[in-house]
């Protein structure tokens, strides 16, 4: 069935500690019910909407819940937790940006009553740019605030000047803009932009930026 297939997929970041790769579906496809065993999965909606159905555990008593979710939202899906994904659009694509740690090592398709969706856990939904208009009533230069997902490695940054953010070249880091604009190191910086940082950079908001920072070999301090 078609339908149940990935159209195709484009990779940005991939070492041990994590991984981020663009997961494009056609309209109407489904990736049906799956989950990962050995990684947590953060995935941001970059453009379109999706339908996702969720399974997980609960003492005991496997949960199950359903929704249609916004571009622009992070959906998080603990190891084990299972999730089955549609795009409801007849006449576009979806663009979903994976975030995960350790790395993406693939789907383990199953049927809705498999005891393993007993191991998961509640998923968790985010919007970065949703806190943008309260961190601006703060009148701090920056904000850096972990999402409780990926250990600690996804967080929002709001940056009203300008952010000090360490990479090393075998320790990037990648950023994508969700509202706002600026520059990194002398590279443009807008909505929908996806940064790769492998150096030592500096973050500089030309208007107030909301970023999704995915860094999956340090935690920062909450």
């Amino acid at each position: 069935n078609k339908k149940h297939l990935m159209d195709f997929s484009e990779t940005y970041l991939e070492k041990a500690e994590g991984s981020v790769h663009m997961q494009f579906m056609s309209p109407g496809q489904i990736t049906p019910l799956h989950l990962h065993l050995k990684s947590d999965e953060a995935v941001l909606l970059s453009t379109g909407r999706a339908k996702v159905d969720s399974w997980w555990g609960d003492n005991g008593t496997l949960q199950f819940a359903t929704a249609e979710h916004a571009e622009g939202t992070v959906l998080h899906s603990p190891r084990s937790t299972g999730h089955r994904w549609q795009n409801p659009s007849t006449t576009s694509f979806l663009a979903n940006l994976v975030f995960t740690r350790p790395k993406f090592t693939g789907n383990l398709y199953i049927e809705p009553g498999d005891t393993k969706l007993l191991q998961g856990t509640a998923p968790g939904v985010a919007a970065p740019a949703e806190g943008l208009t309260a961190y601006l009533l703060t009148k701090e230069p920056y904000a850096r605030t972990q999402l409780p997902m990926l250990d600690g490695a996804l967080s929002t940054l709001h940056v009203a000047q300008s952010y000090a953010l360490a990479a090393e070249a075998d320790k990037p880091v990648v950023v994508v803009v969700a509202a706002g604009f600026g520059e990194v190191n002398g590279h443009a910086l807008r909505p929908g932009t996806l940064a790769h940082v492998a150096e030592a950079s500096t973050i500089t908001a030309k208007e107030p930026l909301a970023l999704l920072v995915f860094d999956p070999f340090s935690v920062i301090a909450p």
